[in-house]
């Protein structure tokens, strides 16, 4: 995993440089409304409202074509509800999102936009009303993010909506149950 980290930090470096001349860093934050899903049906998961903290960089590659690679404190996790018991889960992680994001309109006006990318998420604690789970989950997450975004001159209003594509779950203690993040996510970004 470290090795695949080093590789992508190189690459990303190298990309930030290459676009500095028409780049911009801002930051973004917001609320999460988090989950999981999973294959056992006989669970019931509820949302966690959790949020999310951490600087873009968003290079223009055309007028209405951009490229914002981040790296973001994000919350995820679950609430299971049980008989008359429920438990909450908080997982966190450093996500780095790589969304390529495509405006309409006028550069110079507000404008409305869309965005997809990949995501890959580093597990830096788990916890939940009984204490550490960190160690029932994978410590990478892979997943997709598409989003809306509206901009008001360096202001950026947006909805996320982001899901996992791998299991998260360890094996050794899930066994074959599979298990994926899903949040969506109410943000704002300053461009600076």
């Amino acid at each position: 995993m470290k090795s695949i980290f080093t590789k992508f930090s190189i690459l990303a470096i190298i990309f930030l440089i290459t676009t500095a001349a028409q780049a911009q860093f801002g930051l973004r934050g917001g609320i999460n409304f988090a989950t999981i899903s999973t294959s056992d049906e006989s669970v019931d998961l509820k949302n966690t409202i959790g949020y999310h903290l951490g600087l873009v960089y968003e290079a223009d590659l055309t007028n209405n074509l951009t490229f914002r690679p981040g790296l973001i404190y994000t919350l995820k996790g679950t609430k299971v509800e049980f008989e008359d018991n429920s438990t909450t889960t908080n997982n966190n992680y450093f996500e780095i999102p790589l969304d390529f994001h495509l405006k309409f309109g006028d550069p110079d006006d507000n404008r409305l936009g869309i965005y997809a990318g990949p995501y890959v998420a580093f597990l830096i604690s788990g916890d939940t009303d009984g204490g550490d789970v960190s160690v029932t989950y994978r410590d990478t997450d892979f997943g997709l993010n598409a989003g809306i975004t509206y901009d008001i001159y360096n202001f950026t209003l947006g909805l996320n909506y982001g899901s996992s594509i791998n299991n998260v779950a360890d094996d050794a203690n899930f066994g074959d149950l599979e298990v994926q993040n899903r949040v969506l996510s109410a943000f704002g970004l300053f461009i600076f």
